[in-house]
Formats: C-alpha cells, sequence, structure tokens
C-alpha cells in the first residue's frame, strides 16, 4: 500500500526528519508518516482518527493515491459508503494500477447494488491481478447476480483452474449450473467442493439436494445426514430431511419434523395465540377447538378433511379458513363455525393449524383418511352450470396446465400452454381451461383453440370452480389447489406431477392415498412434459374408444 512512500526514501533513510529535505520529499515523508499512523488506526478498529491521518496526509500530498485509498477504507467503516466510494474513484484516478483500490470499490459498489459500476471494478482489478483466484471467483458472483451465467462460469472455471483447492469456487460454480438444471455437473461441483473442504456443510446440503432432484433419495438422505453431522443445527437440512422423509412416505419421522416449519420458515410463523397447541395429547370433549389454515387453498382443501375427526371427539370446533374457501367450506359437516380469516373470533380453549393435524391423529399411509368425496359444492351453482354446460357432449374436460407464479414451487408444477397443446390438437373432446389466471405468453394460444372455451374470467371463488367440475367428466391438472378441489370432490382427476412432486404425492405410485379419485402422471426425468403429455393422450384415446368406461 505505501510502496510511493518507500521509493520516495529509497536513496535517504526513513530515520530521517523532514526538516532539511526538499520540499516534495518533506510533503512525502508527512503524508507517509499520517498514512502509517492511519493504518495503524484502522486495524485498532478506530476509523474516524484514520480519517483525520488521512485527510493531513492529503493536505500535505494531495496527489497521493494511497492517500485517497486509504481514506476510502476509513470511511467505508464508518458506513459512509458513498465517500468511500468518490475517494477510491480519487485513488484509482491517480493511480490506474491501484489494484487493491478498483477491488475495494468493486467491493463497495456491489453492496450498493451497483452491479454493473461493480464489474467494471473487479475487471480492472482482475487485470491488475490475473492469478489472483479469488477475485475471479467474486467476479463470477457478480455476473451471476447480474444474470450473466456464461460470464460467471468463466470465472468460477478460471479461479478454479488458477487455485484447484478452491472451495468456494467449485461450490458456487455448482450453485451457478444447478440453477441451469446441469445437475450431473453440479453433483460433481458439489463433490469437489466437499474434497477440498469436507466440513462444508453447504456443499453437503446442497449435494443433498440434488441428488433428491435427480431421484436418488437414499443418497441425499445420506448427504442430509452428513451435514448434520457437521452441523447438528443446519436448519435447511433438518427441514430437508423432513419433506424426503414425507415425499418417501415415513410420516412417523416426517411429520414430527414438519411441525419445525415454524422455526425454519420466516413466512410461516404460527399464529399469536395463548390458547394451547393441541397435538393429540390432550381430551378436548366439550371444549372449543380453533382449526386456521395457515398457507395454500389446496393445503387447506387437502387437510380439512381431518375437521371431522376433531368434531367427533367431542369437540367444539372453529374453523377459519381463507376467504375465497369460506362459501365452499360453509356447510362443511360438524362444525360450530366457518369463519374467513380476519373475522372476529369467538372464545376457545385449544387451536391447531390444519397442516398439524395428520400428526395429532399419527397418521400413516396406510391410515391416511380418504373418503370418496368430503366436500360438496353449493347445489344452486352446480345446476346454473349444468345449464351452462350442457350445450356441450360428454366426456366434457377441465384443464389447469398452471398456477400461482408466486408459489415457490412453480417453476416445476407449471407448464406452457403450448406444452400441453398437443394434448388437446386434433381431439374431438371438448375442454374447458380453469386457469385463475391466464398467463401472457398462453393468452393469445388459448384464444386461437376452437376446442378449448375459457372460463378463467367465471372462477371467482371456490364454490363457483367446484360447481364447474361437479359438471365436469375429468379434469387434467398440475399440482394445483384445483386439482385437490377435484380430489376432494370425488371427481374423477388426472394430475400430472414433476419428477420430484411436491411431499403429498409421494413416489412411485400412480394413485394417491389421499383422493381415491385421482390418477397421478410422473415425469420419467426432470422437465420431461412432453412425455406427460403423451400418456395423457394415449389415456384420452382409450376413453374416446371405450365412452361407456369411467374415467
Amino acid at each position: 500500500m505505501f510502496e510511493w512512500f518507500r521509493t520516495a526514501f529509497q536513496r535517504k533513510g526513513s530515520s530521517e526528519s523532514a526538516a532539511g529535505l526538499q520540499a516534495p520529499v518533506a510533503s512525502a515523508y508527512q503524508a507517509g508518516e499520517e498514512l502509517q499512523q492511519a493504518y495503524r488506526l484502522l486495524a485498532e478498529g478506530q476509523p474516524k482518527q484514520a480519517e483525520a491521518c488521512c485527510r493531513r496526509a492529503l493536505q500535505a500530498d494531495a496527489g497521493a493515491a494511497d492517500a485517497h485509498h486509504l481514506l476510502g477504507a476509513a470511511l467505508r467503516a464508518q458506513g459512509r459508503l458513498m465517500e468511500a466510494i468518490a475517494s477510491y474513484r480519487k485513488a484509482t484516478a491517480l493511480r490506474p494500477d491501484h489494484a487493491q483500490a478498483h477491488l475495494d470499490m468493486g467491493e463497495v459498489l456491489s453492496e450498493q447494488g451497483d452491479l454493473d459500476e461493480a464489474i467494471i471494478a473487479y475487471k480492472a482489478a482482475a487485470s491488475l491481478l490475473p492469478d489472483y483466484a479469488e477475485l475471479h471467483s467474486n467476479l463470477g458472483t457478480l455476473y451471476r447476480k447480474r444474470g450473466h451465467a456464461g460470464q460467471a462460469e468463466a470465472c468460477y472455471r478460471k479461479a478454479i483452474e488458477l487455485k484447484p483447492d478452491f472451495h468456494a469456487a467449485h461450490f458456487n460454480l455448482g450453485n451457478l449450473l444447478r440453477n441451469q438444471g446441469r445437475l450431473p455437473e453440479t453433483e460433481a461441483c458439489y463433490q469437489a467442493a466437499i474434497a477440498c473442504k469436507p466440513d462444508l456443510v453447504a456443499a453437503h446440503h446442497n449435494l443433498g439436494d440434488v441428488l433428491k432432484d435427480q431421484g436418488r433419495f437414499d443418497e441425499a438422505m445420506s448427504c442430509y445426514e452428513r451435514a448434520l453431522t457437521v452441523a447438528p443445527d443446519y436448519p435447511a437440512s433438518r427441514w430437508h430431511q423432513t419433506m424426503l422423509s414425507l415425499l418417501t412416505g415415513d410420516l412417523q419421522r416426517g411429520l414430527p419434523g414438519y411441525e419445525y416449519r415454524w422455526q425454519l420458515v420466516k413466512e410461516e410463523q404460527p399464529r399469536n395465540l395463548k390458547q394451547p397447541l393441541w397435538l393429540g395429547d390432550a381430551d378436548i370433549r366439550g371444549k372449543a377447538i380453533l382449526l386456521y389454515a395457515e398457507k395454500g387453498f389446496g393445503d387447506t382443501l387437502q387437510f380439512v378433511r381431518y375437521a371431522g375427526q376433531v368434531a367427533a371427539l367431542g369437540a367444539r370446533v372453529l374453523l377459519e379458513v381463507q376467504a375465497p374457501l369460506k362459501s365452499l367450506l360453509s356447510a362443511y359437516p360438524g362444525m360450530d363455525k366457518v369463519l374467513a380469516r380476519g373475522e372476529p373470533l369467538p372464545p376457545f380453549d385449544y387451536q391447531c393449524p390444519l397442516m398439524s393435524l395428520p400428526l395429532a391423529f399419527k397418521t400413516e399411509v396406510a391410515t391416511i383418511p380418504a373418503a370418496s368425496r368430503y366436500i360438496s359444492a353449493p347445489a344452486d351453482r352446480v345446476t346454473h352450470w349444468a345449464g351452462q354446460l350442457k350445450q356441450y357432449r360428454s366426456p366434457r374436460i377441465g384443464l389447469v396446465w398452471s398456477g400461482n407464479i408466486g408459489q415457490s414451487n412453480d417453476m416445476n408444477r407449471s407448464m406452457t400452454l403450448e406444452t400441453l397443446g398437443a394434448l388437446m390438437s386434433g381431439s374431438r373432446h371438448h375442454f374447458f381451461a380453469l386457469v385463475k389466471e391466464v398467463r401472457e405468453h398462453d393468452k393469445a394460444l388459448l384464444r386461437s383453440m376452437p376446442n378449448v372455451t375459457d372460463l378463467s374470467p367465471q372462477l371467482t371463488d371456490f364454490s363457483e370452480t367446484a360447481a364447474i367440475l361437479e359438471n365436469l367428466d375429468l379434469l387434467i391438472a398440475v399440482d394445483t389447489s384445483v386439482a385437490h378441489l377435484a380430489g376432494a370432490l370425488g371427481k374423477p382427476a388426472w394430475i400430472m406431477l414433476s419428477f420430484v412432486p411436491d411431499w403429498r404425492w409421494f413416489t412411485n405410485r400412480p394413485d394417491s392415498p389421499w383422493y381415491p379419485s385421482v390418477r397421478l402422471f410422473r415425469q420419467p426425468a426432470n422437465n420431461d412434459w412432453e412425455s406427460v403429455v403423451e400418456s395423457l393422450r394415449t389415456e384420452l384415446d382409450l376413453l374416446d374408444g371405450n365412452r361407456s368406461g369411467s374415467c
């Protein structure tokens, strides 16, 4: 950092005082003394005092690039980031080969969210420090954040080339490749990161995720176990271990672990209720209990089946659901009162979220309460839609190819209408689009399909959707709330699932223990919706050839 200072005194000796030196050298000497003091103060955590030293150095030598650089460091340590950036810019303007100033400026620009300028600064530093592996890796991270995957990959690979045992570069490259769906390459990157740093808990965890995404569940579970051996309280591995247990049907292990969701996901905090949580461990005969929805519409429709079992224990059940579900569930059997979320709550003695009820009843796959139907659509709306749809001959088939775009797994569970189009093309059947919010890229194609009627504007609430389903012969849907609604109504439904689906659909089975009327059509490989659509087309042809058979 102080090379200019050392050069100034190369022939004089640092023991000289400033007295008797020529003015430029004396100024350099004075500035150097101040900067040595500033460096010491910064190291001791006194940035304000270091700032004062830097400013005195600049009074003695305004053209000292190192003084501007160190002033930037002192300002940065005080949180004065814009001033720090200005100081770094002065340092690099005075001395374009000041690699550390370029690098520090890039870091602050990145902290400020100015990724484009940060990249420029990092590239300047990299041109001066071409063998600095960490710098290339950090530049790669900036490119990744900016959405430039190709440049990011090149930077990470350059860092690994320079430093083959650089675990962070292997790990970061793995994260990048995973987002591109390049799972075998991702797996290799995480393995390399672990080889470099065996206690890198995040690499063990992420490797587990990638193995799970490839359907290698036993190996994935072992990775989560290794992550927890390294860090027993690592929350992500505890949670993913739980979800994998549920997915593979090990409810005895998975359901207790599912209660850990309150500690892991900030958006899923338990209700601030003073009444005790009931998990099947107290006699609630004659007591009032609040059962409440906590997550999506599909979750509520699936787990509301347990509300009747709670009532059968002699409790008075208050059922609180999302407002769009209140009309449909208002007459749910055995409920003392059904409320929309946000409405005033009557007094009650116990409380339990709907998704904790499988644990309360110690559910196993063989004991899942699976009535053929446990929800009914309002009779008047069913009659209304019978009149609206009578012009269409059977079989009348509902379609749902995408769900809520804000759902965390939507990119895996939804498809485009173009992908599903092969199912309708040339078909003699008539289809009804039941997608609540048709996406922009699907709208034009939907309007061009003569054998598809778009009912999305009519889906005002779940009572309306249920009444429509009651007048259809079959629903073909991805994993959305409408699929759960069809199952709860006992309507035939063919559900299209991603290669690794949500846990409630389990693995390696064509049926659902939750819904007797449902058939499952699974991707044979990641992102292979085409094979699923082809299987559905074959089934529709069979249906067409045997019109008297059931769906």
